[in-house]
């Protein structure tokens, strides 16, 4: 398993590589740093659709997601191949490469947030369970056999969806089974760490997004500020306290962060080159901002949002 689990490091980055020389190149001008980038989005983003989809079937593991993602590649690499398009890497892209390892510094002492009743417990205990049994529903024989008389003594808001503890809905009384609240995709990528290294490992897929999400924000800040003055921009948001915090536990903010920037890059790139990849990209990062952090639709739709909010006890939906 141990072996299987780091095979899907080199497989997903494949698959990046290979989706990414199925499009048409106008224009390979961009920086090595840019195309860099945009294929470690690709590959983790492929690596987590793949598992979410899977984790959706009741079936993540890392035998049937090593398999997944070779048939994904496979077929990818039957489509027509087109130049890989990367350019020159230029001399001031190293200046951001330090400022990234400086940041990876910064963020690397992972914490071991469990507290139940904060969203970094939540995500920690359903990734836990998500890689030991490869299901997101979670079945307790101990909620099962509960009386129905004394239900209410064990949850809050006795509804149609009562709470047994925070973060985590009670879908099926007779059945035991539990639902963790969120988006689902962020506990794919954590369960992915636990394979790797325990929970150890777990706690460090934050950091390590982390630094991508910083090195994102170097790029794009780059397009308008030059290359110096976006290294200062990434060293000051490694520092910011709120940064810190969001990558030394388990919230999904910085996988969000790193998607929304991409997706902002990719725009970017696609208004300048015109060429489709880039606009992929950029529906690909939004697409993953969606599925990792539900404040997404919350900031992006409130109309939406404050809808959903007052139809709240009329939806059936958990999680």
């Amino acid at each position: 398993m141990i072996f299987l689990s780091w095979l899907l490091l080199p497989l997903a980055a494949l698959a990046g590589v290979v989706f990414w020389t199925r499009f048409p190149v106008e224009d390979s001008a961009e920086s090595a740093v840019e195309a860099v980038l945009a294929i470690t989005f690709l590959s983790v983003s492929l690596l987590g659709f793949v598992g979410l989809a899977l984790a959706e079937l009741g079936r993540l593991t890392p035998l049937l997601l090593c398999g997944a993602l070779g048939l994904l590649t496979a077929a990818c690499a039957c489509l027509r191949r087109r130049a890989l398009g990367i350019g020159a890497w230029e001399s001031e892209s190293w200046l951001l490469v330090a400022v990234a390892l400086l940041v990876a510094i910064v963020l690397a002492p992972a914490s071991s947030d469990l507290y139940g009743g904060l969203d970094p417990g939540t995500y920690a205990n359903a990734a836990a369970w998500l890689a030991d049994h490869g299901q997101i529903t979670m079945r307790l024989k101990e909620l099962a056999e509960i009386p129905p008389e004394t239900r209410s003594l064990f949850t809050w808001i006795p509804e149609n969806a009562p709470v047994i503890a925070r973060g985590f809905y009670i879908s099926d009384w007779a059945r035991g089974e539990v639902t963790p609240q969120f988006f689902h995709l962020f506990l794919v990528y954590l369960a992915i760490g636990k394979w790797l290294g325990g929970m150890r490992g777990l706690f460090f897929v934050v950091p390590v997004l982390g630094v991508f999400s910083t090195w994102a924000v170097m790029l794009f800040s780059r397009k308008f500020l030059g290359a110096k003055w976006a290294a200062l921009v990434g060293l000051l948001l490694s520092l910011h306290l709120a940064q810190v915090w969001c990558a030394r536990n388990p919230y999904s903010e910085l996988p969000s962060q790193w998607a929304a920037f991409v997706a902002l890059l990719g725009l970017w790139r696609a208004r300048e080159t015109g060429e489709l990849r880039w606009g992929v990209l950029a529906a690909i990062g939004l697409g993953v901002c969606f599925l990792v952090r539900r404040a997404v639709t919350k900031n992006s739709c409130p109309r939406a949002d404050m809808s959903a909010m007052k139809n709240r006890k009329k939806c059936t939906c958990l999680g």
